[in-house]
């Protein structure tokens, strides 16, 4: 796990979201916030997960149905249960013109 102490970026990191994200891009901007707080998220807002991952998957005996079940579970994780992440400027990823202006002409701080 990482601190603060031991992360040396020092500039702004830009990351770009939206309703397609889930699962392990949720999981990639945890680590990013653990790391360092100078986070921007743009674009829209994704979609969340859940704590319990990894199904498994059973046939019933009778042949009639399945019974799925989760077999892991995060603990202790930041973000909490079915939690998605909100950008702190909405923008409309996928018109790129738009998005390349506001990521070189906007003043974060």
């Amino acid at each position: 796990m990482y601190t603060s102490l031991l992360n040396p970026v020092k500039a702004k990191i830009i990351v770009i979201i939206d309703e397609k994200n889930v699962s392990s891009t949720l999981d990639f901007i945890d680590e990013l916030k653990i790391m360092t707080q100078n986070i921007i998220l743009i674009g829209k807002t994704t979609k969340a997960d859940r704590l319990y991952m990894e199904l498994r998957t059973v046939e019933l005996p009778s042949k009639l149905g399945i019974f799925s079940f989760p077999i892991k579970v995060y603990r202790n994780r930041n973000r909490g249960d079915n939690i998605p992440y909100i950008p702190d400027f909405e923008i409309n990823p996928k018109n790129t013109a738009k998005l390349k202006d506001f990521i070189l002409n906007k003043n974060y701080d």
